[in-house]
């Protein structure tokens, strides 16, 4: 942790202000309905695949295009690919919800830090429409300051632009804002954004420690993100 600090030129820990989430297996489980509409997907159109909760861990984390590819396999060309994601699509805006849940502890602790004055704002490959709606549903209209996802002709995480828009819409300062996540993915995004990375892991990710190893922060449970905040 001190290495990566020195590295960014940031001061010493818990003195974060502002949190950065990431949404699939960061602040809900959203995996269940995933593996249901792309099986669902799948077997409407004949593809021979199938993929349990723990495989389609492996289809996530860079949007919705890579999950369709990754899904196919073998079979990935550009037909398929079409026809798979115009059937993917609908079904998991149709069922995100009934197959969504909490993680237990995290609504509990980032209300806690909302309260105590921390900005909340979450940064998804998921499509925009349907991370606004999922999150909203689970935390409320005004829990998060903003929710953002993937629009049409945008370059999913890691690029950075949306952290990027946040941190200069909102006037928030790189040193005191960490971006929370589960996965390589997240880690890069917050690197190419210039920030600290706290790993949740009670996510998805693949827990590699070439990469773990490099991240500030490390959460085994919900409540360790309390030890990053800084009262403003």
């Amino acid at each position: 942790m001190k290495n990566e600090e020195k590295r960014l030129g940031f001061p010493s820990p818990k003195r974060m202000k502002n949190y950065i989430f990431d949404l699939d297996g960061t602040i809900l489980n959203t995996i269940s309905g995933l593996r249901y509409a792309i099986n669902e997907a799948l077997e409407e159109n004949g593809f021979p695949y199938r993929y349990d909760d723990e495989a389609t861990k492996h289809l996530i984390g860079e949007g919705t295009d890579v999950l369709v590819h990754r899904a196919l396999q073998d079979q990935d060309n550009p037909a398929n690919f079409a026809l798979l994601k115009s059937a993917y699509l609908p079904r998991y805006r149709a069922n995100q919800e009934i197959h969504t849940s909490l993680f237990p502890g995290v609504k509990e602790t980032l209300e806690r830090l909302r309260k105590e004055g921390a900005l909340l704002l979450v940064c998804t490959n998921k499509p925009d429409i349907l991370a606004k709606r999922i999150v909203t549903k689970f935390y409320g209209s005004d829990f998060f300051l903003e929710i953002r996802g993937l629009r049409d002709g945008e370059t999913p995480k890691p690029n950075p632009a949306i952290v990027n828009s946040f941190l200069r819409q909102y006037h928030l300062k790189p040193e005191e804002t960490l971006f929370v996540g589960d996965s390589i993915t997240d880690y890069e995004t917050a690197t190419n954004a210039k920030l600290l990375c706290g790993i949740c892991l009670w996510g998805y990710g693949r827990y590699q420690e070439d990469w773990i190893s490099h991240c500030a922060y490390r959460f085994t449970k919900p409540e360790d993100l309390w030890n990053t905040y800084s009262a403003k």
